[in-house]
């Protein structure tokens, strides 16, 4: 009994091609390329749509608070009243990007000028000690500020690291770097001038 139903289906769903000499017409071919048309399209609109999924970025902020190496709580709106742009940088000590990143991105901070507000923040979940130690060792004179285990990175939408962000003085997103920002040659302070 199986093996008669294995059989029907196997007739019914296999396809037998005739063995001739005969040149082969191309009819099976046309009706291969909307298929094709088709498949390509629904990819491209998926990549489309994860594209703007991990890029898509709030509007306004949302309330951060953040912790300075003494555990004082730093909410992100005391840093907006200051009226000036806001560059809001997430990284760690166990990311390499980000370790490669930072030396760069605060020569760059330091060559924009005092026009914005460059708030660095780590991420470990070990909390300061490891970001002292990190910043010690490799000659970095930075006040990062703490979010361990990233909770308010998340909250912003901070997906991977180095992830950095651009604020305008009234908490407006204004741009997004995710990875390694291109910090050299002048670049950051036409950003930081475009969100005033």
């Amino acid at each position: 009994m199986w093996h008669e139903i294995i059989a029907r289906a196997q007739s019914r769903f296999s396809y037998h091609f005739p063995v001739s000499d005969a040149p082969v017409q191309s009819d099976a071919r046309p009706a291969l390329l909307p298929a094709l048309l088709t498949g390509i399209g629904v990819f491209l609109a998926l990549l489309l749509f994860a594209a703007y999924i991990l890029n898509r970025k709030p509007k306004f902020a949302p309330e951060l608070v953040f912790k300075d190496a003494a555990g004082v709580e730093r909410p992100l709106k005391a840093e907006l009243s200051k009226g000036k742009p806001i560059l809001l940088h997430f990284w760690a000590t166990w990311c390499a990007p980000c370790r490669e990143e930072l030396p760069v991105l605060t020569q760059s901070v330091r060559e924009a000028g005092d026009g914005f507000i460059f708030i660095p923040v780590a991420i470990d979940e070990q909390g300061k000690d490891p970001v002292v130690k990190y910043l010690s060792e490799n000659k970095i004179s930075l006040d990062s500020l703490y979010d361990p285990g990233g909770e308010q990175a998340a909250r912003i939408g901070s997906t991977m690291y180095p992830e950095t962000w651009l604020l305008s003085p009234d908490g407006r997103v204004v741009a997004r770097w995710q990875g390694a920002g291109p910090w050299s040659g002048g670049y950051l302070a036409g950003q930081v001038r475009s969100a005033r």
